[in-house]
């Protein structure tokens, strides 16, 4: 599967939205369109738009959606470890929560994943179903504006279990009049901290995962 991150165009009223062009096999799949709340979160809006275009110098080129459920979200933005382990943020390795102000209300709403309070990074989950649960415990900071079929499709590689079928998605450098980046996915990859059974302990991570919590989705 490739992805392409495009910055959009900025007004004088708004802030860029973020673009990914998604395709799958070599066929397109077409256009997932992020408006950022910078009217609500600034900072984190900013992390995340800074991380897609790669203007500093890192980013999202090179991460995955690591973690799919099927009927919860999408989750992505692993550009260091790619296994849902790793990333930072623009601000540093992590920055604190900016505000809860915005709620899990409805399909498509972008927000970020976290290891517990104020451990936000580069992680993201873009939720397909209402995830009232996780109000007060991450950050919303954009929506999908056009392009929702485009998530579903990708949420059907996913798994009960957060494995994806085609796995991480890789990124290169991609030429184009605006700030891009390319990404595909390759094939296997492995998501030991996926698993709970003692034969998968030695894979564990030192340190918790940034995961939203799917354990009150029934």
């Amino acid at each position: 599967m490739s992805m392409m991150f495009r910055r959009g165009l900025s007004t004088a009223k708004t802030m860029s939205n973020v673009f990914f062009d998604i395709a799958h096999d070599g066929q397109a799949l077409g256009r997932v369109e992020f408006k950022l709340f910078d009217d609500v979160v600034p900072k984190t809006a900013r992390n995340f738009r800074e991380l897609a275009t790669g203007q500093n110098g890192y980013g999202y080129e090179g991460s995955g959606f690591h973690r799919v459920i099927p009927n919860f979200m999408l989750q992505g933005g692993d550009f260091t470890r790619h296994n849902g382990t790793g990333g930072k943020s623009i601000y540093g390795e992590k920055f604190a929560d900016e505000n809860f102000k915005l709620k899990h209300t409805k399909p498509g709403l972008l927000s970020s994943a976290n290891a517990g309070p104020n451990t936000n990074g580069s992680q993201f989950f873009i939720t397909t179903i209402v995830t009232s649960w996780l109000d007060g415990k991450h950050v919303v900071f954009g929506e999908v504006v056009s392009g929702m079929d485009i998530v579903k499709k990708v949420e059907s590689l996913g798994s009960d279990s957060g494995k994806v079928s085609t796995t991480v998605i890789r990124a290169r450098p991609s030429v184009a009049p605006v700030l891009a980046l390319t990404v595909l996915l390759p094939p296997s990859f492995p998501f030991p901290f996926l698993f709970s059974s003692s034969s998968h302990s030695k894979h564990r991570p030192r340190e918790r995962s940034p995961s939203p919590s799917r354990e009150l989705f029934k």
